[in-house]
């Protein structure tokens, strides 16, 4: 009797969930009801990491670029405290870092800030994040690596902030420098350039 209790829960769960009277959340390739009626947000922020790396001088850039939703903002990585945003790469061994990670426009900065009391530099709208690098042999760019673990965290003006924790992302190559070009374009205003 229990084990058609159980199956006949499942099948009435699965055709409420079915004809849509629950939300669902998609996890991986399944769906997964919600008890609660309220759905899963989305993060508000989408993280993107591309690289390219020229065959002949050897040299390119990685780019993370960070959109961040509307009202959201993200701390730089010169921030003081445990705000900071930290972002590390792993690269295949054929690649080295060949520079400093760089914003590609200077934070805002708030001298008192009303939630810390103190100084702060924050990132708006979307941000992208540029690391040189260097082919250190004869090895094709497309068979490299690059994973990109950024950790901080993205908050809204109205002070509700969500962590990034250790995720971990992988940078996709690109063909040419002009899609890198093109990326860092959306992240820069008519009237910023990157911070060197």
């Amino acid at each position: 009797m229990i084990q058609k209790t159980c199956l006949f829960c499942v099948l009435q769960m699965a055709f409420v969930v079915g004809i849509g009277l629950l939300p669902t959340v998609a996890l991986g390739q399944s769906l997964v009801p919600i008890p609660t009626g309220k759905q899963i947000e989305s993060p508000p922020y989408e993280l993107q990491a591309r690289f390219f790396c020229d065959s002949n001088s050897k040299d390119g850039y990685v780019v993370v670029k960070i959109k961040l939703g509307t009202d959201h903002y993200l701390y730089s990585l010169s921030q003081a405290g445990e705000l900071a945003t930290k972002i590390e790469f792993s690269l295949s061994p054929t690649l080295k870092i060949n520079g400093p990670l760089r914003p590609s426009s200077a934070p805002k900065i708030t001298d008192i800030d009303p939630v810390l009391g103190d100084r702060s530099e924050k990132h708006f709208d979307q941000i992208a994040f540029v690391l040189p690098i260097r082919l250190i042999s004869e090895t094709n760019p497309e068979k490299c690596r690059i994973d990109v673990r950024i950790n901080g965290q993205v908050c809204s003006e109205t002070g509700t902030c969500q962590l990034i924790r250790d995720k971990v992302i992988s940078a996709v190559f690109v063909a040419s420098n002009q899609a890198l070009g093109q990326m860092l374009e959306e992240c820069l205003s008519s009237d910023s350039t990157i911070v060197r």
